[in-house]
């Protein structure tokens, strides 16, 4: 199992977070753990998952990849701590 984290819970990020939740059988979402949420916004838990912050979905252990479910102009902030260290994941293969 692999642990996760959805960064923005509009409607992208909700549902990555359902899928996560209740996969479909044989889907790869069953091999996933939602470990949290990051929102610049201050929320409560969303579907029962918890909100992190930005640091902590970086440096935790037990998440090993991030949805990222933003605007296309954000995801800057979020992939470049990812790639400094140095996670498969985060960086898209080209």
């Amino acid at each position: 199992m692999l642990g996760a984290v959805v960064v923005g819970v509009g409607t992208a990020g909700a549902v990555r977070i359902r899928d996560m939740l209740t996969p479909l059988a044989g889907s790869a979402a069953e091999k996933l753990i939602v470990q949290g949420f990051v929102s610049r916004r201050k929320l409560d838990a969303h579907q029962d998952v918890k909100q992190i912050s930005a640091e902590e979905a970086v440096s935790r252990e037990d998440i090993h990849a991030a949805f990222i479910c933003t605007e296309n102009d954000s995801h800057e902030d979020f992939v470049r701590p990812q790639a400094k260290r140095q996670e498969n994941g985060f960086i898209p293969d080209r």
